[in-house]
């Protein structure tokens, strides 16, 4: 160790102390995964015991075919939250119907709730939200007529709707000369009441003064009998939304999203289009009747029901629709979660097709003659970071701002959302609607400008390796037999030289972050969609000039691989083999990169440009330095 330098020191030092957090991390997860399934495991009843709801108790039991919910008798009081320390995943209940039928075109003209500057919510009342109209976005432009706006939802899936878990009709539709329907300023409602009689469901939609994109929702059962009446088995809608609702680019993006408690902080839990395509899949074969029994069986088991969650939302790459209660002690029963067909008339079909989830309300007990109020909220709109980040909810989550390697680390979203914000400030500087590239061009040369010291000794510790080549390699020729020898020997001259074997790696280790920071800001913020910059059309998206047959022509990332091995080129290594190893991972990295967002590939390239600029001052500076020494320390004399 003591003939190590004192860089490599650090830097040893600082690899064994992230190997033993990472498994002091791993291993504490892995304990409380285990803890919440034997909990998940103990509480839930067998078949032959399944627990019958006493009317007179305050903790009553719903019964298995309620999902299992925690219920409040006590009317005009709020929901109890369910316990929070089940909170896990669990197989499907085999009670728990999966799906929900598509729902058919409804006759009735829609009634427009406007947020006025951000969306337009479509109601039918006894249909729900059947579309919501983004009145700042444009579908991506793909020929030269106008794309229109972005519309998220369609009337098969209808947003913010009560549904019934068991498939069931549960409440007679409205009638026309009953006063039923209500609309007025801003606000939908309407009445209607359970096949049995017992119970009357009111829905209002209506349009908070805050709440940026959300649409508040309220849902009231009213027990018109003299004895208690227990509510269950019911679900409100999430929708769906197909990765395509806007145009090319949203493709392998997005999926279902939900937060177990408590709200705590910016990661949520999240199905992946893939995975619910599975849960689809296995559906499908619970419902056909030709299906074996231990088919059916294995199906069961690839499904998943989420347990006492605060919200959901069904999301693509820049857009959202979420369900949340304005209750923050309230907690969903459970969450379903599935891919559907594509939507009607979607020109291109995407082979996972729109993601869909609905959430299962708590079973509740209405005294007589009392009603019970369930106040949620949906959200649909844009994955604005600083809006979302706002709400204070973990819907920020959604857009994976705080990815790095392989974690999740809350700096990484900080770190993401100050170069998004300091982007979005530089972008003021400049006209027009290029404003956003020129703003990155002058955010790399900050950047570059920041970490110019470290990449100064670097150029400098680089330098010094070169010519220490010749003592080098007479080192490994005397000592070939003795490897041993050979590396102490190695060492004592980088000490001896104050020559740190780290010096050349440390600019780009450091500089890891920023480019993950980068990377998460360009692939899913909305404010970077359909920036244009030179060729580039959208700065979220390739630069692609020409589609060929296996690959498009992207030229930022073609430019930015020349840039990349012209730098290699040029930089003295004094090793011919690390020169070759830095050029093959450059063209490695630009394989990763060839097909990622062009304003990523723009920053590189600038980087790359700089990096060079900068190598030739430094070589200018040097020689300058040189001339003084063997001049004596007097400065050289110009030539001009």
């Amino acid at each position: 160790m003591k003939n190590l330098d004192k860089t490599s020191i650090i830097g040893i030092a600082v690899c064994i102390v992230l190997m033993v957090v990472l498994f002091m991390r791993m291993s504490a997860r892995n304990a409380e995964m285990e803890r919440q399934q034997a909990e998940q495991n103990a509480a839930m009843p067998t078949d032959a015991q399944q627990p019958q709801p006493p009317a007179s108790s305050e903790a009553a039991q719903v019964p298995q075919q309620a999902v299992g919910a925690a219920q409040t008798p006590a009317a005009q009081q709020p929901i109890a939250a369910a316990p929070t320390t089940s909170s896990t995943l669990a197989p499907a209940d085999p009670e728990l119907p999966f799906g929900a039928a598509l729902r058919a075109k409804p006759s009735e003209k829609p009634i427009s709730l406007v947020r006025d500057g951000e969306a337009t919510f479509n109601v039918i009342p006894r249909h729900g939200v059947v579309s919501v109209v983004m009145q700042n976005y444009k579908r991506q432009r793909e020929g030269k007529e106008d794309p229109g706006p972005v519309v998220l939802g369609n009337y098969d899936c209808p947003f913010l709707t009560v549904s019934s878990v068991d498939g069931e009709a549960q409440w007679c539709e409205p009638k026309a000369d009953d006063n039923a329907v209500s609309v007025s300023d801003g606000t939908v409602s309407v009445r209607r009441v359970s096949r049995d009689g017992t119970v009357e469901m009111t829905e209002i939609w209506s349009v908070p003064k805050d709440d940026s994109y959300e649409l508040h929702y309220d849902v009231i059962f009213k027990n018109l009998t003299q004895a208690p009446v227990q509510v269950a088995n019911v679900a409100v809608e999430v929708g769906a939304l197909s990765p395509l609702m806007a145009g090319k680019g949203e493709e392998g993006f997005g999926g279902v999203a939900y937060m177990l408690p408590p709200v705590h902080d910016n990661h949520c839990e999240e199905f992946p289009a893939s995975k619910l395509k599975k849960f689809a899949e296995a559906r499908a074969k619970l419902n056909d009747p030709n299906v074996t029994q231990s088919v059916k069986q294995d199906a069961m088991e690839d499904i998943v029901t989420i347990r006492e969650l605060a919200w959901a939302a069904v999301h693509t790459r820049y857009f959202m629709q979420a369900v949340r209660s304005r209750d923050p002690q309230f907690r969903f029963a459970a969450l379903e979660a599935f891919s559907c067909d594509n939507m009607p008339g979607e020109p291109k079909a995407d082979p996972y097709g729109r993601f869909r989830a609905r959430l299962v309300l708590p079973a509740v007990i209405v005294p007589a003659g009392a009603t019970q109020t369930f106040q949620l909220s949906g959200f649909a709109g844009p994955k604005d970071l600083n809006m979302l980040s706002g709400k204070k909810i973990g819907l920020d989550g959604t857009l994976g701002v705080d990815r790095f390697f392989m974690w999740t680390p809350r700096w990484m979203g900080a770190l993401s959302m100050f170069f998004l914000n300091s982007l979005l400030w530089l972008s003021k500087l400049f006209p027009g609607k290029m404003a956003l590239g020129f703003a990155l061009i002058l955010l790399t040369i900050i950047v570059k400008l920041v970490f110019w010291p470290l990449s100064h000794r670097s150029s400098r510790s680089m330098k010094k390796m070169q010519e220490l080549q010749p003592q080098l390699k007479e080192i490994r020729e005397k000592y070939k037999s003795d490897p041993q020898e050979m590396y102490r020997r190695q060492q004592q001259l980088y000490k001896d030289n104050n020559v740190s074997q780290l010096g050349g790696c440390l600019p780009m280790l450091v500089q890891i972050p920023i480019f993950f920071a980068l990377f998460n800001t360009f692939r899913g913020s909305i404010e970077l969609r359909q920036a244009c910059f030179l060729w580039a059309e959208d700065l979220s998206l390739p630069d692609t000039v020409l589609n060929l047959s296996v690959v498009g022509l992207n030229p930022m990332a073609l430019i930015m691989v020349g840039t990349m091995i012209w730098q290699q080129v040029k930089t003295p290594t004094g090793d011919p083999s690390q020169k070759r190893m830095m050029i093959i991972m450059s063209l490695m990295f630009t394989y990763f990169l060839y097909t990622q967002p062009s304003g990523l590939t723009l920053y590189m390239t600038v980087n790359q440009l700089l990096s060079m600029l900068q190598f030739h001052i430094i070589k200018k500076l040097d020689a300058r330095e040189e001339a003084m020494k063997k001049n004596g320390g007097k400065p050289i004399p110009s030539t001009r």
